[in-house]
């Protein structure tokens, strides 16, 4: 449970730091290109989940994001797993993002991907770590 504390303390805190980042020098909608507008900074605000999902579902998501951690929790205490790595970055990014839901009513995305002229929708490290680290453990199960 170690390591899996740790790393979750990791995703929050590198989450935390650049949402202070990019709220503090970046307007509501501007967009900072990093590569030819393949990947950009785009300061948002999300109400709703990953990729913008269930807009106007604060209260709710902060439910589910809570229920999970408590299940995520007895998981890791009732069973011997061998993926503190992953457990710990899925605890990360869902409490990076449930302080946002808790103290601002919404998240601070900030990660814009475009491909082809296809805008994907505005993520965070937050989101990241939850998508990624859940289909890992759904693909190594």
């Amino acid at each position: 449970m170690k390591k899996t504390s740790i790393i979750a303390l990791l995703i929050i805190i590198f989450d935390r730091i650049i949402k202070i980042l990019v709220s503090k020098y970046m307007v509501i909608d501007e967009k900072i290109s990093i590569i030819k507008d393949n990947l950009y900074i785009y300061n948002c605000h999300n109400t709703g989940a990953a990729f913008s999902l269930f807009d106007n579902s604060t209260f709710i998501l902060m439910l589910l994001s809570i229920i999970a951690l408590f299940f995520i929790i007895y998981y890791i205490s009732m069973n011997n797993f061998k993926n503190p790595l992953l457990f710990g970055i899925l605890l990360g990014g869902i409490i990076g993002n449930l302080i946002d839901r808790i103290f601002l009513g919404y998240v601070i995305d900030y990660i814009g991907i475009s491909v082809l002229n296809f805008y994907f929708p505005i993520f965070n490290l937050a989101d990241a770590a939850i998508v990624i680290s859940a289909l890992v453990l759904v693909v190594r199960k």
